[in-house]
């Protein structure tokens, strides 16, 4: 009988060899873009003052360059509210690319039609949606929302607005709120929120440089914001929390617009010293290390002469972008593994190589790492809340002190761990 031909995917690479021997567990550096990274919270850098953002309860917007970490502030946000966090108080509806495309679908097409009612019913659709995957999983928000009161209210929200979550009992039931105004019908879903036994909702407003209609064109996004940024009422309505991630090329535009209150907004402005590029590729060292000692370097892997050298002028080259460094990484370490069988310590060799290439190819390695357009929710509900999904031990770094803990242990740079007291901002929440 013959034997079936194996698995081609499952079969080790020179490459997977290498990491195994080095005592990695995969690859740190090959997720680049945070839309897909379902391990950002174990090893996220704050370089922009996560907890202010986290709890204030006024509209912020931050703005950086793209690949600079709007995506990755954006989803440890929703990792701190439901549904992603069991315990959050807080729900995340994140406002990306599929609801910009039902906002401009309900405008025709044409952002100049594009009113704050279309962001409204996108919000409201995205909102209900979010809350009934809540409710679907936790017996307590269910019961909140079923109870007599209440479940008159969200059936007409349902029918309004999200009927394709409509279950067959409610599918003959038509809205009673036809002659609600779009600040009505916010206040309205905030108090089914309230009811539910959660604080509040969380807009979250990540991707329209890469977003077709407004990637690129700083006037057609400015466009298609200002009806919803521009309407104080709406995003200073109680019960709602927005938050605005934009690219920096739109900041000129924004403040040249009248409608563009920035004494009524808090601004965050996300940039990556050397030290916190260099702690970025730490975080993902230490959390891919299976070794007792975890890397806590690059020049742990590499031959003496690189290592004098590799640390300084990889975040260098990376010139502020952390998603250049990762990309950099990644290469050193595809680059040392082309060969068939890859010496245990990268060889100075093959980081002029990967240098001489980068410099050529740059925009062309970022470009590919940037066109993967936002989609959906984000990381996704099923996996579970983020205490479930990363069971490795938390990272926690403190950028003034120059400490870095794998738990509680300080790891700075010791032989023996240390137990200590935490310092810092937790990278992963806990239940």
């Amino acid at each position: 009988m013959c034997k079936e031909p194996p698995d081609s995917d499952n079969i080790p690479t020179s490459f997977d060899r290498w990491l195994t021997r080095r005592g990695l567990q995969g690859n740190p550096f090959e997720k680049r873009n945070a839309e897909h990274d379902e391990d950002l919270t174990c090893y996220f850098v704050d370089v922009s003052g996560f907890d202010e953002l986290l709890h204030l309860a006024e509209p912020c917007v931050v703005f950086t360059k793209r690949g600079c970490g709007k995506t990755a502030q954006r989803q440890m946000l929703a990792a701190q509210c439901r549904p992603l966090s069991r315990n959050g108080s807080m729900l995340a509806v994140t406002y990306t690319y599929s609801g910009f495309e039902h906002a401009l679908e309900s405008a025709s097409n044409d952002v100049r039609q594009l009113r704050s009612s279309h962001h409204v019913r996108v919000l409201l659709r995205l909102g209900l949606s979010t809350l009934m995957s809540v409710a679907s999983y936790d017996p307590d928000v269910h019961n909140k929302l079923a109870s007599p009161g209440v479940a008159s209210r969200l059936v007409a929200y349902v029918a309004r607005f999200a009927p394709h979550l409509r279950d067959g009992a409610n599918a003959g039931i038509s809205s009673s709120l036809d002659d609600l105004s779009s600040l009505e019908l916010m206040e309205g879903f905030a108090g089914l929120v309230k009811d539910a036994g959660l604080e509040s909702c969380m807009v979250l407003v990540d991707g329209l440089d890469e977003f077709p209609r407004t990637a690129d064109d700083p006037v057609q996004a400015t466009a298609f914001l200002a009806p919803l940024l521009g309407t104080l009422a709406l995003i200073e309505c109680p019960g709602w929390v927005f938050k605005f991630f934009l690219p920096q090329e739109l900041e000129p535009n924004l403040r040249a617009c009248k409608w563009f209150r920035a004494d009524r907004l808090y601004f965050f402005h996300i940039s990556w010293s050397e030290s916190a590029l260099q702690a970025l590729i730490s975080h993902r060292l230490v959390y891919f290390s299976e070794r007792e000692h975890p890397y806590q370097d690059l020049a742990q892997l590499c031959e003496e002469q690189l290592g004098q050298v590799i640390n300084s002028e990889l975040v260098a080259l990376a010139e502020g972008s952390p998603r250049a460094a990762l990309t950099l990484a990644d290469k050193l370490f595809r680059s040392h593994c082309r060969q068939s069988a890859p010496p245990e310590l990268i060889a100075l060799d093959t980081w002029e190589q990967v240098k001489t290439y980068w410099l050529a190819h740059r925009e062309d390695f970022m470009a590919e790492d940037s066109s993967l357009a936002i989609s959906g929710q984000g990381l996704k509900p099923e996996a579970g809340p983020a205490e479930e999904t990363a069971t490795r031990p938390v990272l926690i770094f403190d950028m003034e002190k120059r400490l870095l803990w794998l738990g509680d242990n300080d790891i700075t740079g010791k032989d023996q761990p240390t137990r200590l007291p935490r310092v810092g901002v937790p990278l992963r929440v806990s239940g």
